[in-house]
């Protein structure tokens, strides 16, 4: 007998403990049933971002590659004041061009660099130092000019002394650590490349230049 009414009392207080289950979520759907909650409640405040705490990726992208834009001017800007009359700059929006005569830097149908060489480019490459976070790549091109316009340049004297110097500046500027050696390129370009037709005016084209590329921003 005494367990048959140890049950009775296990069995009343299950049906105590559920009522008051039933009652706790009929009391909720009664606070909360004139409430409607949609995606919107919770994404309105994160509309600016990609995901809660992050930056959309497009407008950083944007933003840096307006910072760098403006570096990059400004580089330009610099480059050209201190030209002269010993090299020449141009802008080419995505890359700035510096042409240097062959004359100033080497000495004739030789490697060897003049005296004064060595000061001409330390005033363009302390500038591409302080900007070296805005350059992308370095491409440095030999060339040569052709005296006679009917009797073109012998062929392997012709390529290996543009290609030898544009190697010994790019070595230079590689000395100098602005920019990853991987992204300094040299080209021998020979007579192939005139900027001038002008017979009197040939020996611009007996050059080297200095093409600097503005960084992808990411």
């Amino acid at each position: 007998m005494r367990k048959k009414k140890e049950y009775k009392n296990e069995a009343g207080w299950l049906r105590i403990y559920s009522g008051a289950v039933t009652v706790l979520l009929c009391f909720v759907v009664v606070l909360y049933g004139g409430t409607s909650f949609h995606e919107s409640d919770f994404t309105d405040g994160y509309t600016q971002f990609e995901t809660p705490g992050q930056l959309s990726s497009k407008n950083s992208s944007q933003n840096n590659g307006n910072k760098i834009d403006k570096k990059f001017s400004q580089l330009y800007k610099k480059l050209r004041k201190k030209q002269k009359d010993t090299f020449i700059v141009e802008n080419g929006g995505e890359s700035i061009r510096i042409r240097i005569s062959n004359e100033k830097l080497f000495k004739e149908n030789e490697t060897t660099l003049k005296k004064g060489a060595i000061s001409i480019l330390d005033s363009i490459l302390v500038e591409l130092k302080t900007n070296k976070n805005i350059i992308g790549k370095i491409v440095i091109s030999g060339h040569t000019m052709q005296k006679d316009p009917d009797l073109p340049n012998e062929a392997v004297t012709d390529r290996m002394l543009s290609a030898e110097r544009a190697a010994k500046i790019s070595a230079y500027i590689q000395q100098k650590e602005i920019v990853e050696p991987s992204s300094i390129l040299s080209v021998g370009c020979g007579q192939f490349f005139p900027i001038t037709t002008i017979k009197t005016e040939l020996e611009k084209n007996d050059r080297l230049e200095i093409t600097i590329e503005k960084v992808i921003s990411k």
